[in-house]
């Protein structure tokens, strides 16, 4: 297909709307140079406020992100007016505890006869009906093969790997609705994985592991030679971190928070008591993974990717690093992309809270028009 007369996107959103906050930013790019034209984000406890100025109501718990979509538009509309975002045109994120990834081999095959092949492998794995799903899938290892000759029946080619993603059709649905509500132009879905792919690895041969510490959960993705290999979600959170603060202190949930941004698991604290079992079930889960890794012919994991809020926690960072005997580094979007000194330090200190919306936010700008 030709592309004559179509050009790239020059600005997009990428909207991460996440269970403690949502978060927008917005990407511009010029001859390749990608640029932070504006950021913004609305936290759970700021959503009343914006509430009560804008006339409309809100369920008061922890849980606003998974309510209405109608709830959900107006504070994307509220903060895209309140920030000054300029692009109407958006990717949108998904959240990984809203998606279903899994892998399987297929014997060698042509092109034309994956598809099909797929969708009778993910009937095997998948518990609801494919009319009630959408599927999307790559190739991690192989290649598709050829006929030897024009008489052969036999297949020319590699047995094949393939990651499978599903997203239930209602999900999608309440996206695309919330997407026109706010009037954005929806351009893409994607799963918030490949979103932190696209921002966090860059030019990585080897096998690396990002770990993202959410507000809900924690998920664990292999990612080998820049592709990814699987991912895994747990119910271990930033969140957890604040409430077991809080009930073992005896302290409400902004002081807990405050403790845990400031304190973390520094070394001989009552924090770092209480918030090492937590913090051990995520280890656990990283040996896990890369125990695959550890084979002879691999040479094992290179890197460790921190992202989340939860990557933010004080000194979590070098205990990894000291556990796992593994390099590991707080995630940070922002490295190849333009933006004023001034912002430096503060976007050090979001850059991990913010590495999906800065993917999906690239996602657009690979778009054509």
């Amino acid at each position: 297909m030709s592309l004559l007369g179509k050009k790239k996107i020059k600005n997009c959103l990428g909207v991460d709307i996440g269970t403690t906050s949502l978060k927008i930013v917005e990407l511009s790019q010029s001859k390749g140079t990608k640029k932070l034209e504006n950021y913004g984000e609305i936290p759970v406890e700021g959503i009343e406020l914006y509430a009560s100025k804008n006339n409309f109501e809100v369920r008061k718990d922890s849980s606003f992100f998974s309510s209405s979509t109608k709830q959900i538009a107006k504070a994307i509309s509220i903060l895209i007016q309140e920030a000054g975002f300029d692009s109407k045109k958006a990717v949108f994120s998904i959240p990984d505890f809203s998606t279903f990834f899994t892998s399987f081999d297929l014997p060698p095959m042509k092109e034309k006869e994956i598809p099909e092949a797929v969708k009778f492998q993910a009937a095997k794995y998948i518990p609801l009906p494919l009319s009630e799903i959408k599927i999307d899938w790559a190739i991690i290892e192989g290649t598709p093969g050829k006929k030897k000759g024009l008489f052969s029946k036999e297949i020319q080619g590699t047995k094949l790997k393939i990651l499978l993603v599903t997203v239930p059709n209602d999900v999608i649905f309440k996206y695309q609705e919330i997407a026109e509500i706010a009037g954005l132009e929806l351009l893409f879905l994607e799963a918030e994985v490949f979103s932190l792919v696209r921002s966090l690895i860059r030019n990585n041969k080897g096998v690396i592991l990002l770990v993202d510490v959410g507000g809900r959960s924690t998920t664990c993705s292999v990612i080998e030679n820049e592709i990814l290999q699987s991912s895994h979600s747990f119910d271990v959170s930033g969140n957890e971190f604040t409430y077991a603060l809080s009930r073992s202190l005896n302290v409400d949930y902004n002081e807990a928070e405050r403790l845990k941004r400031e304190i973390g698991i520094r070394k001989g604290t009552k924090e770092e008591e209480i918030l090492y079992p937590l913090i051990g079930l995520i280890l656990r889960e990283i040996k896990k993974l890369s125990s695959q890794f550890s084979q002879p012919k691999s040479k094992g994991v290179l890197k460790i990717i921190l992202a989340g809020g939860g990557a933010l926690t004080p000194h979590l960072e070098e205990y990894f690093s000291e556990q796992l005997g593994v390099k590991t580094v707080t995630a940070n979007p922002f490295l190849n992309i333009i933006y004023p000194f001034s912002l430096n330090e503060i976007l050090k200190e979001m850059g991990p809270s913010y590495s999906i919306a800065v993917g999906s936010a690239l996602k657009g700008l690979e778009s054509v028009v």
